[in-house]
Parts: C-alpha cells; sequence; structure tokens
C-alpha cells in the first residue's frame, strides 16, 4: 500500500488516465471498475484525458437499485459531473433478483476479458468501500462476484470483497479529519466484516490519496 498525500482530485485523475491509455496503446484491454460518492470528480477528471476505445470497459462498482438514472443512482450522479465516456449501468428497469443476475454476470465476463483491471473507490469514515458496508451481507460474500442486499437506506446493488484479488490498481480516495480512525486502521491488520476496505489490499497494487497527515 502506498499512501500519497494530496487534496487535489487532479493529481489521482491524471494518474489513473496516464496508466489506461498506456495499456491501450499496447492494445490490452482494460476494464475500469467507478465508484461514486467521493470518487467521482476523480473519475471526471481522468475521463477527460481518456481517448474512447472499445478495448476500454467501464463498469460503475455499486448502485442503488431503482429505476435506470434515479435521482440517487450513482450512474446519474457521474453523468451529471461530467463524466465523458461510456460507462456501463447496473440499473436495467428489471426486478432486484433480474438485475444482481445481470450485474453478476457481466462483471464476471469482463473480469475473464480484461487484460488490465483497476478499480476507483473512496473510503467512509465506517470503514465501508464501493457498496460493502460494515457487518452488512456483503463483506462474507465471498463466493460471487456481486450481491444484493436491503440495508437501512436503499436496495444495495455492489461487487462483492471477492474481486479485488482479482484487480491490478486500486486508487483509493480518502479526505478529511473524519476518516483518519479509518486510514489508521487501515494500514494495520482489522476485521474486514468491520472494516470492509481492508479487503482493497487484496489487490495488486493499492495507492490511497489523502489528505489526512499520518
Amino acid at each position: 500500500m502506498k499512501i500519497i498525500n494530496t487534496n487535489d482530485p487532479a493529481i489521482p485523475g491524471k494518474e489513473i488516465a496516464n496508466f489506461i491509455q498506456t495499456a491501450l496503446n499496447k492494445s490490452q484491454k482494460v476494464l475500469w471498475l467507478v465508484s461514486g460518492g467521493s470518487a467521482i470528480d476523480i473519475a471526471v477528471k481522468a475521463a477527460s484525458q481518456i481517448t474512447p476505445n472499445p478495448l476500454l470497459s467501464i463498469i460503475i462498482i455499486d448502485e442503488r437499485y431503482g429505476d435506470k438514472g434515479h435521482k440517487d443512482s450513482n450512474d446519474k450522479q457521474l453523468l451529471e459531473a461530467g463524466f465523458s465516456l461510456p460507462v456501463h449501468s447496473i440499473l436495467i428497469n428489471a426486478t432486484k433478483e433480474e438485475t444482481v443476475k445481470a450485474y453478476e454476470l457481466y462483471l464476471t465476463e469482463m473480469l475473464g476479458w480484461a487484460d488490465i483491471k483497476i478499480a476507483l473507490v473512496g473510503m467512509g469514515s465506517d470503514g465501508h468501500t464501493a457498496g460493502i458496508l460494515p457487518m452488512s451481507p456483503a463483506t462474507g460474500a465471498l463466493n460471487s462476484c456481486a450481491l444484493g442486499y436491503p440495508w437501512t437506506d436503499y436496495y444495495r446493488i455492489t461487487a462483492t470483497p471477492r474481486i479485488f484479488k482479482y484487480i491490478d490498481k486500486v486508487y483509493l480516495w480518502v479526505q478529511g479529519e473524519s476518516k483518519k480512525e479509518a486510514l489508521l486502521k487501515l494500514t494495520t491488520i482489522h476485521d474486514p466484516q468491520l472494516q470492509p476496505a481492508q479487503y482493497l489490499k487484496q489487490a495488486k497494487d493499492l495507492i490511497v490519496y489523502t489528505d489526512i497527515k499520518m
């Protein structure tokens, strides 16, 4: 795990864009998993520096179930922020069960298709990442690549912890003193059921961009 001190989203945005564009220039197939929330600004900045290419597949890593493009969906917020590249949406105007099944099938297919796999995610002060919330059904879902589950706010659909062992690079954006304790825990061994971001360390490379002084 590498920690880079910055509060400028342009820095990870440029790094992600350079990494993806270099792979595409080598005719490598790239899968980019994009989260919503605090990571949206970085995703937008990165996308603006990448030339559209059929060898690049972009998937939203987690979503709040509902009609496609509903006001609280990550895909709507990403597009409204100005994300300029084609994105595969989890939401397909189907039942919860059909939506989860379709997402798992597509995500599994793309993990096998891609030569290079990266993820851009954030971390909450409770240690959650993507749609993997502490002590939720997602924290122990290790036999599938995606699942859906009801929570106190939304019906969540998310990639599971299992996928991170297939990821080449995870770019993690952690900002604000309220997340200092969570970041300190991430630098040590901690129960991933309580801090799901621990699963990110299964990736080949984890880069943390933070304004928190350690």
